[in-house]
């Protein structure tokens, strides 16, 4: 996944954009499914997994574009796509987390193949 992370343009408020084409399947075949920004679901859980990044970096206010993703349906759940979502924002901030929180979302992650149609929780 790819994000870029900029000042946002009001303090207490995030916004999570989607650039045009950000989602690409793994055949290379650009997909668009429900408008113009691409699959909505994926979307939901991307926006969930910067929303996270964001308040565990403490770096509120930002404006993240989610620039691209790539995916599979068979071997990508929900809590994959937030989590590669919290990763990305927070290389681009340039935030390490603690081993224990690394941890802990892995533990979500593979805890998600049970339930492959929910929307990740992080906290």
């Amino acid at each position: 996944m790819t994000v870029e992370v900029a000042e946002g343009t009001q303090p207490a408020c995030d916004d999570v954009l989607f650039a045009d084409g950000w989602f690409q399947d793994d055949y290379d075949a650009w997909v668009k499914y429900g408008g113009r920004f691409g699959d909505k679901d994926w979307q939901q859980e991307a926006v969930l997994g910067v929303q996270y990044a964001l308040r565990a970096a403490g770096q509120r206010g930002r404006r993240v574009t989610v620039v691209h993703v790539i995916g599979d349906y068979t071997v990508t759940n929900p809590t994959i796509v937030g989590a590669a979502a919290m990763y990305a924002v927070w290389q681009g901030l340039g935030y390490q987390p603690l081993p224990s929180e690394v941890q802990r979302i892995e533990q979500i992650v593979w805890a998600g193949w049970q339930h492959l149609d929910a929307l990740p929780i992080f906290d």
